[in-house]
């Protein structure tokens, strides 16, 4: 049984308010406004897409969240990409790879399979002036840098294995350059892609940009500091989207909306009150919460930035 509070919780964006959110019984589904189910719980993973306009179940069944309605989907979604001012998707089948700004309905075909693709940009130190760049990891395991457009064109020319960008650590706030590793070779290129310096290979991989190279640059960018730049704290992208661990709720506890923010609280043999806030969800987007009852197997999902009704979004058949 859960016990519901007649307060509304309120935001300024509630025009943009989602009549359709997951939630998990077991498993995920689909709940609306009303607590009734629209997708029934039966599907193991969740993956949120983009500004929790869609969700992915089990890396297949996609579903609009402004609509309640299953769409085509091209594969199992992996990662994202700013484009030109949109957000474009990299869904992977077996065969393929392409790229699909959902909410406008653009689809960019791949010629080549990846793993991974994310934005990164250069600085030049002198100017500020940032540059877009997209990396992709391939699937062969090997890696590109591309032109941050749509049109995707490679910023150096053909494919290489181990790759580090330079950080000047808050000196200069973003990458100065990249160094990768290509036929045997080193080859390090300024923030403009202007290849540096050319070295071959005859040592481990972390030690394979050495003292000259690093001066050189700290010469020509007049920086006290220059590193190799541990991208992506060296593990590739954070895929994770599960949930944080949360303390486990009773199975009666009440929903508040004290001062316009959502609160969850239960009665203590004492009689005193407990809270437990609910949690942002790991990974994209940030504006989602969730809260977790009856042994975790039990999820609500919610968006505080919008509209809340005295109503959770949590089929009502499951807390009777």
């Amino acid at each position: 049984m859960l016990i519901l509070s007649t307060a509304t919780f309120v935001c300024a964006t509630a025009q943009s308010h989602k009549n359709f959110m997951p939630f998990r019984h077991n498993h995920w589904g689909i709940v609306d406004t009303n607590q009734q189910e629209i997708v029934p719980p039966i599907y193991k993973t969740l993956r949120i897409i983009g500004d929790a306009d869609f969700v992915q179940f089990d890396d297949s069944i996609l579903i609009d969240l402004n609509t309640g309605k299953e769409v085509p989907s091209e594969g199992e979604c992996v990662s994202a990409i700013r484009l030109e001012g949109g957000l474009y998707h990299l869904f992977n089948s077996d065969s393929n790879s392409v790229l699909i700004d959902l909410m406008n309905k653009d689809t960019i075909l791949l010629s080549l399979k990846y793993k991974y693709m994310n934005n990164t940009d250069m600085i030049d130190p002198r100017t500020g002036k940032s540059t877009p760049y997209i990396h992709g990891h391939l699937s062969s395991g090997e890696n590109l840098l591309l032109h941050g457009n749509k049109k995707l064109n490679s910023a150096i020319r053909g494919k290489f294995d181990e790759f580090e960008f330079l950080d000047s650590y808050g000196e200069i706030d973003g990458f100065l350059g990249i160094v990768i590793q290509k036929d045997g070779f080193s080859k390090v290129y300024d923030s403009h892609l202007a290849l540096i310096q050319s070295t071959v290979i005859n040592s481990e991989w972390l030690d394979i940009l050495g003292d000259k190279q690093i001066a050189t640059l700290k010469k020509k960018y007049k920086l006290e500091e220059l590193y190799l730049a541990c991208y992506y704290d060296c593990g590739g992208p954070d895929e994770d989207l599960s949930f944080y661990d949360q303390p486990d709720l009773p199975s009666i506890f009440l929903v508040e909306y004290p001062n316009d923010r959502l609160f969850v609280s239960y009665a203590l043999p004492n009689g005193d009150k407990e809270g437990v806030r609910p949690s942002w969800i790991r990974g994209i987007p940030r504006s989602l919460k969730a809260i977790y009852f009856n042994d975790d197997e039990n999820t609500i999902v919610f968006d505080p930035r919008f509209v809340k009704l005295n109503k959770v979004m949590f089929p009502k058949k499951y807390l009777e």
